[in-house]
């Protein structure tokens, strides 16, 4: 079960950074980052029975939340992960803080995670890996000389990744701030947007 609506504050208070394209400043709130965060509530985490059902003794039991997270059940915080708790930015192997998460501090830009994505896949949604960046044969968001060599030695062998001419195309490139490969939470944002 899933569902709700979501508001948020509107005065001088909040002070919101609305740019998806840019980071917030050090005093301002970041709408993308929220906005996130309260998507993922409503379609579930934290919110429902299934949600529920899988917390014992202060960690949440799921098991592909468990795999995201080193094979040890993540602890929780109510509806949401423990403060502090690290993950990687779904669809790369960049450490951030999980974005479920109790809080969030201001100018900073908060991703939806893997442990977060698992925690949704256990209470029952299917989630997609967002697509990869071309070339980015280590998957951490960018396309450097690490990933030519990544694709030089995997030439003739059963598992050839890729191609040069991919790389070629791509050094320099940026997970994100290219036209045909969106954010990862943007491809979630969309989802959630067209669920809700």
């Amino acid at each position: 079960r899933w569902g709700g609506a979501i508001t948020f504050d509107s005065d001088t208070d909040a002070n919101w950074h609305f740019d998806h394209m840019s980071a917030p400043g050090f005093n301002e709130n970041d709408f993308f980052s929220t906005a996130i965060h309260e998507l993922g509530h409503a379609v579930g985490f934290g919110t429902s029975s299934e949600w529920s059902s899988l917390v014992s003794g202060g960690a949440f039991t799921g098991a592909a939340s468990r795999a995201a997270n080193g094979n040890v059940n993540p602890t929780v915080n109510g509806g949401h992960w423990t403060e502090g708790t690290m993950s990687t930015v779904f669809g790369t192997s960049t450490t951030q803080e999980v974005s479920m998460d109790p809080s969030t501090t201001s100018g900073e830009r908060i991703l939806w995670t893997t442990l977060d994505a698992a925690g949704l896949t256990d209470i029952g949604w299917t989630v997609v890996p967002p697509a990869g960046l071309p070339g980015d044969y280590n998957n951490d968001g960018f396309v450097t000389a690490g990933d030519y060599t990544i694709w030089r030695d995997s030439v003739e062998t059963a598992n050839e990744i890729g191609s040069y001419a991919e790389w070629q195309a791509n050094f320099g490139a940026t997970a994100g701030t290219g036209t045909s490969i969106p954010e990862p939470t943007t491809v979630l944002l969309v989802c959630l947007g067209a669920l809700i």
